[in-house]
């Protein structure tokens, strides 16, 4: 278990850095365009149930999408790569829990999504 998730850590540290791969490397090609957002979601994929408050929209988005939006709102690429692993392990298990709590006893206010976000209010 701890070797899973240690390669699950440097997968998403390593997407991370990625974006700044040209940076470093000289003649390296121009990042890709993050994905659209209203791109499918491949069947079998583990997501996170987001409400919008302002829209009352709810919009699946993968683990994975959501862990690289949590760290990287939270605090910079130059931060130590311990503390950089740390907040994901904080994010992922937070969401885990709320995912868990919703799924226990659903709240109207949810709408049946894992957690909510407010963007017009920087509430992510």
């Amino acid at each position: 278990m701890k070797k899973f998730l240690a390669v699950v850590v440097l997968f998403a540290l390593l997407t991370l850095l990625l974006p700044y791969a040209g940076l470093l490397l000289p003649g390296a090609a121009e990042p890709l365009d993050p994905p659209s957002p209203t791109a499918p979601i491949s069947e079998g994929t583990d997501v996170y149930q987001i409400l919008d408050l302002s829209t009352g929209e709810v919009t699946a988005v993968p683990v994975r999408d959501f862990l690289i939006g949590a760290v990287s709102s939270e605090m910079p690429i130059t931060y130590p790569e311990e503390a950089l692993k740390a907040q994901i392990i904080a994010a992922h298990s937070y969401a885990d829990a709320r995912r868990e709590n919703e799924a226990a006893s659903p709240t109207a206010s949810l709408k049946g999504a894992d957690l909510s976000a407010d963007p017009q209010n920087r509430q992510g």
